[in-house]
């Protein structure tokens, strides 16, 4: 198995984690450097885009998945109206090769889809609370 989508969820997580803490931390701290508020914009610049790529993403891959089933209950049930024996084997055999169709996972240990957006808002959100009980010094 490919290992890529399991690293590239893992380094989106920390990126968006790290970013996150950032936009949270210029509320609850007072920065002196007189470039603070421009960083700060692009740094809500990046989380918003970073954010709704990851998104766009996970409904692409929601898509997929749904169209590949909606495919595969539309074949079964139009072999149902096949008269000939040939064009129902190979309905068949392209309903099978649909089944086995493997899904986007993350070297088998999630599969990705919408269904993980949740978990990894909560996974984010869990980590910029604990960092922000760090004091961050003010100079």
């Amino acid at each position: 198995m490919n290992p890529i989508f399991l690293f590239h969820t893992v380094i989106e997580l920390t990126v968006l984690i790290i970013h996150a803490y950032a936009a949270v931390a210029y509320f609850v701290y007072t920065f002196k450097h007189p470039l603070a508020p421009a960083v700060q914009v692009i740094n809500y610049v990046f989380l918003f885009f970073h954010s709704m790529g990851m998104l766009v993403f996970l409904r692409n891959a929601q898509q997929l998945k749904n169209m590949i089933t909606g495919l595969i209950n539309f074949l079964l049930e139009y072999s149902t109206t096949i008269t000939t024996l040939e064009e129902h084997q190979q309905i068949r055999l392209f309903i099978e090769k649909l089944k086995h169709h493997r899904h986007l996972s993350a070297s088998g240990v999630f599969e990705i889809d919408l269904g993980i957006a949740g978990p990894i808002s909560a996974n984010i959100l869990t980590y910029v609370l604990v960092a922000l009980q760090f004091e961050i010094p003010q100079e």
